[in-house]
């Protein structure tokens, strides 16, 4: 049985260069979504069927994309399981 060891090259700070990029991606998503927040912060008026709630952009938004993500994950399982049900 042979081991593959990816190599890694470290730099003087002792940071690989994948190290790097994953924090540098990590700060620019950080400061995306502070912005995204920060331009959204003003209070929007919701009526979802007999529920009423003031509640600022940024939460909606994100409840929206958590919610629709869910339902993408449950809908993707369920055609899994019959695919695997019918075989």
């Amino acid at each position: 049985m042979s081991h593959e060891f990816e190599a890694v090259n470290i730099d003087n700070d002792g940071l690989s260069t994948k190290q790097k990029l994953t924090v540098a991606f990590g700060l620019l998503l950080v400061a995306s979504l502070t912005m995204f927040v920060v331009q959204n912060s003003d209070d929007t008026e919701v009526q979802w069927l007999m529920f009423d709630a003031t509640l600022p952009k940024w939460l909606i938004i994100t409840i929206s994309a958590v919610v629709g993500a869910a339902l993408v994950m449950l809908a993707s399982a369920v055609i899994k399981l019959r695919s695997r049900s019918e075989r």
